[in-house]
């Protein structure tokens, strides 16, 4: 994140604002106007301007008229660039004449830009993360779609997963085919994915549109425990019916895996839930004569 702050040497020094600016990852490039011709364009100026992704103007108002003001201030404008400025700047009729107001941010002293900037510094940082990331996807040949975003949860691809959020896509999105990312790694075994995902606000309860399951119901299907016991501890709903009728207590019944209904059951998952064939985890388990599971659901009805 690259700001140009062009100041002038009757005013206060901006030293207190660059500190503020590198604080947040910014890099500055201060150009005095004093410094730089009245009659003509510096190339170093030119080069500055190629590299700038924000501006700051604090001058006199004498120099509205010096022709690197005008350069620069034309510069930043078509390049859609955005400034603050000094409120007697903005006050020009020339200026206002040519500034686009969604991209300028006027000030009154260098206290008030402190304020702004320490406001919206935050804001910056994380539209530069979006765009950086945005562009490594598109180096790296990546398409920003949600079918490539599931892919790479299902490679357990932590850093290009990186990416996506970084370049702005939800970690509740789903793929062409309605499955929640969080479903996805549930069903591919990825522990780490399932708790990044988590960490960064997916919807824990989100249903696939397939299978109608949610991710601890998916992770009960792969009788995956580590991450069954992650989502459980994480507070997943354990009484969903799927659309089928079944909960997640149900699949772990018909797998015959005692310890994820120990710690399904354990955690408050209703063994008396009734599919729609009309039978419950303890009807299944009596059937398939599970006695250690049957002891395990008769203890907690």
């Amino acid at each position: 994140m690259n700001w140009l702050l062009f100041s002038s040497q009757q005013f206060e020094k901006l030293d207190a604002i660059e500190k503020l600016i590198s604080s947040n990852d910014g890099k500055c490039t201060i150009i005095n106007l004093e410094d730089v011709a009245s009659d003509t364009v510096d190339s170093s100026l030119f080069s500055s301007l190629n590299h700038t992704d924000y501006g700051i103007f604090n001058l006199p108002s004498e120099f509205l008229n010096h022709k690197s003001f005008l350069f620069t201030l034309g510069f930043v404008i078509g390049k859609k660039i955005p400034v603050f400025v000094s409120k007697n700047i903005i006050k020009s009729e020339f200026v206002l004449d040519l500034i686009n107001d969604d991209l300028v941010t006027d000030y009154s002293d260098l206290n008030n830009l402190y304020n702004l900037l320490e406001k919206n510094l935050p804001k910056y940082v994380a539209l530069e993360e979006k765009k950086n990331a945005l562009k490594v996807l598109f180096e790296k040949g990546i398409p920003f779609t949600p079918d490539c975003f599931s892919f790479q949860i299902a490679k357990n691809a932590l850093d290009i997963c990186e990416l996506f959020f970084k370049a702005g896509m939800s970690v509740d999105e789903r793929d062409s085919a309605g499955t929640p990312l969080l479903c996805n790694a549930a069903r591919n075994g990825k522990l780490d994915m399932v708790q990044w995902l988590l960490e960064k606000g997916a919807d824990i309860d989100a249903v696939s549109n397939d299978r109608g399951y949610s991710a601890v119901m998916d992770a009960v299907w792969k009788s995956n425990i580590s991450i069954v016991e992650l989502l459980v501890n994480r507070g997943a709903n354990l009484n969903f019916v799927s659309r089928d009728g079944q909960t997640a207590l149900i699949l772990a019944t018909g797998s015959e895996n005692f310890e994820i209904c120990r710690i399904l059951a354990e955690n408050g998952a209703d063994p008396t839930i009734k599919d729609r064939m009309g039978m419950s985890s303890i009807d299944y388990a009596t059937l398939f004569k599970k006695e250690e599971i049957l002891n395990l659901y008769r203890e907690r009805v």
